[in-house]
């Protein structure tokens, strides 16, 4: 497992190794799959791509059980593996803010949860599935829970580039 970090190189962003595994010794990742994160060309223009699994919700209480609010082991960390992804975005963004990282996989979670909101938080990453209507995109239905695919934009994206997760 080959740590990755955001590295300059001739004045934009580039990984310190392709493919590489995002902070692969961090406690948030214990019992977990590590996010695979590699730089590609698409039409001449670097990408960065950061494919994620977080942690199932396996252990938790059911959303619709008989314990109001249910708890939510697993919660905490998936919020742990989101702010280590964001970090690896944000030390991208830093060095080239106009930097495409496509952010993607499944956070086995909900739109709304913690675990969103610490991958999104300061507005570097916003769900552009906020903006559509609610009949738009798709969505799926999961032991009764209502979910939907989210498409994930840096704000300071060029146009056509977007990050997605699947929540």
């Amino acid at each position: 497992m080959t740590p990755v970090r955001a590295v300059p190189a001739e004045g934009r962003a580039e990984l310190s190794a392709s493919p590489g595994r995002i902070a692969p010794a961090d406690p948030a990742w214990e019992a977990s799959r590590k996010p695979l994160v590699g730089e590609f060309s698409f039409r001449g223009e670097p990408v960065f791509v950061v494919a994620n699994h977080f942690t199932s919700k396996g252990g938790d209480q059911p959303l619709h059980g008989r314990f109001q609010p249910p708890a939510r082991e697993s919660e905490r960390q998936r919020v742990e593996q989101a702010r280590l992804v964001r970090g690896l975005v944000a030390d991208l963004t830093a060095i080239d803010p106009g930097a495409k990282v496509v952010v993607t996989g499944d956070l086995n979670d909900f739109g709304f949860s913690p675990a969103v909101s610490a991958l999104t938080e300061g507005g570097l990453l916003s769900s552009a599935a906020d903006a559509l209507p609610p009949s738009s995109g798709t969505a799926t239905c999961t032991r009764a829970t209502p979910r939907r695919s989210t498409t994930c934009s840096p704000p300071r994206a060029s146009a056509g580039w977007t990050t997605t997760w699947c929540t």
